[in-house]
């Protein structure tokens, strides 16, 4: 079974410069990083997309991961997701609060 440290770091490594050449800050809250994860490529898949969209479409905004009960919060202050990605990625395990631009909160099952 994967912790969500082993996936999270490797997207935080490839990330880092990039987001902060786009003056995007990373906010990890996660205090037990050795957690086991069960939907591990459902994380990997909504990280990717959050990255991914943060990285070509972003300025001077924030992503949040926080652990809070049994769920995974990916948080972002304006990032607009577009509908193909949350078509994608929409499944039972995931909820996504708004999908409008105005930030956008999923919270997955771990």
């Amino acid at each position: 079974m994967t912790t969500l440290s082993e996936i999270v770091e490797p997207f935080y490594q490839q990330s880092v410069s990039t987001l902060g050449r786009s003056h995007i800050l990373l906010d990890i809250d996660i205090p037990d990083p050795y957690l086991k994860v069960n939907n591990a490529t459902v994380i990997k898949k909504w990280l990717q997309t959050y990255f991914k969209e943060a990285e070509s479409r972003m300025k001077r905004t924030k992503i949040s991961l926080a652990v809070k009960n049994d769920e995974l919060i990916i948080k972002d202050e304006g990032l607009l997701l577009n509908r193909a990605h949350c078509q994608e990625l929409s499944s039972d395990i995931v909820k996504v609060s708004s999908r409008v631009g105005f930030g956008t909160t999923t919270r997955i099952k771990i």
